[in-house]
């Protein structure tokens, strides 16, 4: 990514919007948003991210200039369960992988559905990073936007996590089904096998799963969120 075309990509994006407006909804100082205007630094893929979430451009696009600017302009992904990750021209190919992205969503009926159709964009990431940084297979990866203030403040509505669909059943956060309702939530594993599934806001309460429960309640562990990103 070419700092002299990231510029004009950034400040097309901004549509006349001040650099003072842009870093007070993004959290980064505006000292770095004129520097990203002027050509002087380049964005980390934390801050490329939010930047595209913020403006409403495609991630691929505002780093590289390819694919349609807006987002919205073209259905991408496919049912999850057929998913495979996406590799596209020029962004993608050795470099990047194209991630799908779903919104975690309550159903009214159909267990094996998890809420998620249809999924609603990609997102770009290094390839190198998910090997270095996460050190799983791109293909056991997927991006969820959260819903509900369950797991605050760790998370809130709107954040996009990132699952590990292949993680073995552990502690930490994971995306959880319970019949039709599929949620982020923290697991704590017993020594019996029993599962404590709590939120991080204390105004929910805990619940607790036997082996024999899992079963029978029909819950399954999807997924452990090994990454967030999050506005400011």
């Amino acid at each position: 990514m070419r700092s002299d075309r990231f510029k004009d990509r950034l400040f097309a994006a901004m549509e006349g919007e001040s650099s003072y407006s842009l870093a007070k909804k993004s959290g980064m100082a505006e000292s770095l948003i004129r520097k990203y205007l002027a050509g002087d630094s380049l964005p980390g893929m934390d801050k490329l991210v939010l930047l595209a979430d913020l403006l409403g451009v495609k991630l691929e696009w505002l780093a590289t200039g390819k694919g349609p600017k807006k987002c919205g302009e073209y259905p991408v992904g496919e049912p999850l369960g057929n998913y495979r990750v996406a590799e596209r021209e020029g962004l993608a190919g050795d470099h990047y992988v194209f991630l799908p992205w779903y919104e975690v969503r309550r159903e009214t009926g159909g267990a094996a559905s998890y809420g998620f159709g249809q999924a609603l964009d990609a997102l770009a990431f290094k390839r190198t990073w998910i090997q270095s940084e996460l050190r799983v297979s791109p293909d056991n990866l997927s991006l969820f936007v959260v819903q509900g203030d369950s797991m605050a403040p760790a998370l809130h509505q709107g954040d996009i996590v990132l699952a590990d669909r292949s993680a073995a059943l552990r502690d930490g956060i994971f995306l959880v089904r319970m019949g039709s309702a599929v949620q982020v939530k923290r697991l704590q594993c017993m020594i019996d096998g029993t599962v404590k599934i709590k939120s991080d806001n204390q105004a929910y309460e805990e619940e607790y799963f036997s082996p024999d429960q899992i079963e029978m309640l029909d819950v399954e562990f999807i997924g452990r969120i090994i990454w967030a990103g999050k506005g400011m």
